[in-house]
């Protein structure tokens, strides 16, 4: 079966009906998880794409990591370690930290009925919040403690000694 490239001006409306599947959208992300099968290791991140449309609703100013002068939609991934596969996504609007983000994520984790040995983020998802939500919902999970946190120092301070002392690789 051949496949029809589309042109720029059949690209645009294309990409919009198909931002507006949200139910096919979940369907297809249920079957593809159930697919994977039993993922032992989730690995959850965000990037953020800056945009000068002024149609995308998601479109907003917020943080940019890039420093772009420009409104930005944010594009969260859970990707499976191991099998080395994208396994769901989530559009949030540019103005929505990453933080704020991980409750979501594992709501819908739960939907899909995945249960990961493992599942790392990075510092940016860090907060008490996040935490008692992973343990509410009895996931083992890594988060790195970002260096602003007073429990990241006293840490520091308390193991110094046995960290210097480890082998160099």
């Amino acid at each position: 079966k051949s496949v029809k490239a589309l042109s720029s001006e059949e690209l645009s409306p294309f990409t919009q009906r198909l931002g507006q599947m949200d139910a096919a959208r979940e369907t297809f992300f249920h079957h593809w998880i159930s697919r994977c099968g039993d993922v032992k290791t989730m690995v959850f991140d965000i990037t953020s794409l800056s945009s000068y449309s002024t149609q995308i609703a998601e479109v907003e100013w917020g943080y940019n990591r890039d420093h772009d002068p420009l409104p930005q939609v944010n594009l969260g991934i859970v990707y499976a370690e191991q099998e080395q596969l994208p396994l769901y996504y989530q559009v949030y609007p540019g103005s929505i930290r990453d933080v704020s983000t991980l409750p979501n994520i594992v709501r819908y984790l739960e939907g899909f009925a995945v249960a990961p040995d493992l599942f790392v983020m990075d510092r940016g998802f860090y907060s008490a919040k996040n935490l008692a939500t992973m343990a509410q919902h009895e996931f083992t999970f890594l988060i790195p403690l970002p260096r602003s946190v007073t429990l990241f120092s006293s840490l520091l301070t308390q193991h110094r000694q046995t960290l210097t002392a480890l082998p160099q690789s």
